[in-house]
């Protein structure tokens, strides 16, 4: 008898890879038969790429984040997050940081660092308390 347990986990693993690309792909398909301008929905594809490339980078490179690794990227996001203020924000609101024709939403930049960061904290404190 065969255990089939790697493959599922395998799959498990790609499947939140596979919901952002269905995501990003229909919503640039969308945005392109709205006749969104091209410039506006291929960001959308290009930070699928780089979250991916980051992504990969991160959970290629375990253990590499120490301690003093973890502040530089809690204060790294905060200086982001900071960064939100320096334009005048639209509507009142600032979330955007504007780099020449493409605008990033600092929280989709920053939120999912630090909830790999938390992560592997945590991880890192049960191995240690285990």
């Amino acid at each position: 008898m065969q255990n089939h347990s790697c493959g599922r986990r395998s799959w498990q693993a790609a499947l939140p890879a596979l919901a952002a690309l269905l995501a990003v792909v229909t919503g640039c398909a969308v945005m392109r038969m709205q006749q969104v301008p091209s410039s506006i929905w291929l960001q959308n594809a290009a930070a699928l790429l780089v979250g991916g490339l980051g992504t990969t980078l991160y959970l290629s490179a375990p253990g590499r984040l120490r301690d003093g690794g973890v502040r530089v990227v809690a204060a790294l996001c905060v200086a982001v997050l900071c960064c939100t203020f320096a334009g005048p924000g639209m509507e009142g609101v600032h979330r955007w940081i504007r780099l020449g024709p493409v605008s990033l939403n600092a929280a989709f930049l920053c939120v999912p660092v630090v909830l790999a960061v938390v992560e592997r904290s945590v991880l890192k404190e049960e191995e240690h308390d285990g």
